[in-house]
């Protein structure tokens, strides 16, 4: 696979915290370049619940540091399921998140570190009916939720929460009174409500989470750190427990829990299957289990008939199978989030169907073969769509020009697959787009002009092709692009001059294709111009001047070697490189007895190339 080729580069940046170097000293040339303008947090990886090959371990590591596991969460924070989702109040006195190693060797399966079991139940006064005792009348309530072979046996987390509360909660004084308060699920509602959550309390190690105020206390459980209930504090509407150190599995008895809205779990150290009690979640909205160490089918049956799902979030898990043609019939479903999964089979057309869908991301999984196939066709349905991710998959064919009726997409990265043919024109359609991609695949033909409508891009990738043709010279309107990489296709003819009029322009790739003529003027106008490689061309010229003294302060990497330039490099880029500047790299053709452009090696440039009779 391309991630393990990448392994030692990409652990030894998730170590750091920063991503790979773009130096060109360090970077092979069949890769592209790794955009620090492109936010990603490394994962830490997760061990897999049961023994696994060493191969298996360490490519789960690699994929979870890659560089382009995109885990850019805060991108959705201001407008996550606005419409649909209430947002939770504030937990009082939050503790701040513990600081981890990002990306530490993947260990053993995590040894359980079981929370002491309570004592055994006495009787003691209570408000039960006459010749019912505590336990008893707790154990005929519970068996209605769990079965009482589980409930009598100390050594499971649901007889430890049976005896815990029939024994030692002080939050139950009286507990065949707890239910003064009515729920709308019945009388007894409150009381399995707080079984279900100390079941889960126990069943993932609740003793050992990062935080766990009010857990297992005298408060009444709507007071308990992640859970938020409804405006009377009767009802568990919200259990929000991501990044807190659970391990275990997550019990059945979640079913408790009648008018949960949110259940959030992501990055934690949960194994096992998705229960399939999720079902009787008949208000679950959102179901966010990323970045864990689930097992099973990457959508089961559970989540098919919870049809109130708005949300469903489980990449970076152990997730397997097809995407059933059911997916079809979640009508409310607005995020599908399945990528880093280990899927098979095809994309359903069905899939055409969700009409309020917004994010689907199918990134970076494990295909056999090309049975991945093409894009289906009704994506382009797929109206409310915001961001499609669809890359390092193995999908073929052509990109369809219905995809672009899809006019609402602001990202869509369809790189790293196997995609051929042209480009259509109508890709000018999708006038809110910010960030394309369709690097490293086959793709021919010419880049068109209608490019010139995507006045909103801010990085427009496309590395690695086979692209023919000029770099259509329509930039003048553009007001936020940041990034264009091209390098490595066929591009011929000069390269655009209003390419460089553009105020946001940051890193500029335009290696390895066949450009001509002079390098623009105005190459220095962009003021937060960083990289500018434009290497493995056939330029000629000088290299122009600065247009001004203070141009290209943040300038770090200038490539010009292995192109047909002459004369000498200018002294107000040789300044750059000194307290003037940052810039670290200025690779030119000086080297050989009659250098094509005269450079002090190595005060002014750091690394002299022989010319060639050819620049390619």
């Amino acid at each position: 696979m391309k991630r393990a080729l990448l392994c030692t580069t990409l652990l030894s940046a998730a170590v750091s915290g920063t991503e790979p170097e773009t130096n060109f000293l360090r970077r092979n040339r069949s890769q592209k370049p790794k955009y620090e303008t492109i936010k990603r947090v490394a994962t830490k990886p997760k061990p897999k619940p049961k023994p696994q090959k060493l191969e298996d371990v360490w490519e789960h590591a690699v994929a979870t540091a890659n560089f382009e596991v995109e885990r850019e969460r805060e991108l959705f924070s201001s407008r996550d399921l606005q419409m649909s989702i209430p947002t939770p109040p504030p937990t009082p006195n939050p503790t701040p998140p513990p600081t981890r190693n990002p990306t530490p060797r993947p260990t053993p399966n995590p040894t359980p570190n079981p929370t002491p079991s309570p004592t055994p139940p006495s009787t003691q006064p209570t408000s039960c009916p006459p010749g019912t005792s505590r336990p008893q009348y707790l154990l005929d309530v519970l068996k209605e939720v769990t079965d009482d072979s589980l409930l009598l046996d100390d050594s499971t987390p649901q007889g430890k929460a049976y005896l815990y509360m029939a024994s030692q909660d002080p939050g139950l004084v009286d507990l065949c009174s707890t239910d003064v308060t009515a729920q709308r699920d019945g009388p007894t509602a409150r009381l399995k409500q707080r079984y279900g959550l100390i079941t889960i309390y126990y069943a993932l190690e609740g003793s050992n989470w990062v935080d766990k105020s009010g857990w297992l206390g005298a408060s009444q459980e709507c007071n308990w750190f992640g859970v938020e209930c409804d405006a009377n504090s009767v009802d568990v509407r919200f259990l929000q427990l991501k990044e807190n150190g659970l391990v275990g599995e997550l019990p059945p008895e979640v079913r408790t829990l009648k008018s949960l809205e949110r259940l959030e779990v992501f990055d934690n150290n949960i194994f096992g299957s998705i229960p399939d009690t999720i079902s009787e979640l008949t208000n679950l909205v959102l179901l966010d289990i990323e970045q864990n160490l689930f097992t099973g089918d990457v959508v089961p049956a559970a989540v098919l008939q919870t049809p109130s799902l708005i949300a469903y979030r489980a990449s970076s898990n152990f997730l397997d199978g097809s995407i059933p043609t059911e997916v079809g019939n979640l009508q409310n479903l607005q995020q599908l989030w399945l990528g880093d999964a280990e899927l098979t089979g095809t994309l359903p057309s069905e899939i055409g169907s969700l009409s309020e869908l917004q994010f689907l991301f199918l990134y970076d999984n494990t295909f056999e073969g090309e049975m991945f196939g093409t894009l289906p066709t009704e994506l382009g349905n797929l109206s409310a769509m915001i961001d499609l991710r669809l890359y390092g998959q193995k999908f073929s064919g052509s990109i369809p020009k219905e995809l672009f009726k899809a006019t609402s997409l602001e990202s869509l990265f369809l790189d790293q697959n196997a995609f051929v043919g042209s480009l259509p024109s109508e890709v000018g359609d999708l006038t809110s787009l910010s960030n394309f991609r369709v690097d490293e695949n086959r793709m021919t033909g010419t880049i068109p002009a209608e490019i010139a409508r995507l006045v909103h891009l801010e990085k427009f990738i496309i590395n690695n092709n086979f692209f023919q043709g000029t770099l259509p010279d329509v930039f003048d309107a553009f007001d936020r692009l940041e990034t264009i990489d091209v390098l490595a296709n066929s591009l011929t003819g000069t390269i655009p001059a209003s390419l460089f009029d553009v105020p946001t322009l940051r890193l500029v790739y335009l290696s390895n294709n066949t450009f001509t003529g002079q390098i623009p003027n105005t190459y220095s106008r962009p003021p937060l111009l960083r990289d500018l490689y434009l290497d493995g061309n056939g330029l000629t010229g000088a290299i122009p001047p600065l247009l001004q003294p203070n141009d290209l302060q943040d300038l770090n990497e200038l490539l010009l070697q292995n192109n047909f330039l002459t004369g000498s490099v200018p002294s107000s880029i040789c300044d750059l490189r000194g307290d003037a500047g940052d810039l670290d790299d200025l690779f030119v053709d000086c080297a050989g007895d009659n250098p094509r452009v005269e450079c002090n090696f190595p005060t002014c440039c750091n690394r002299c190339f022989e010319a060639t009779s050819a620049a390619r």
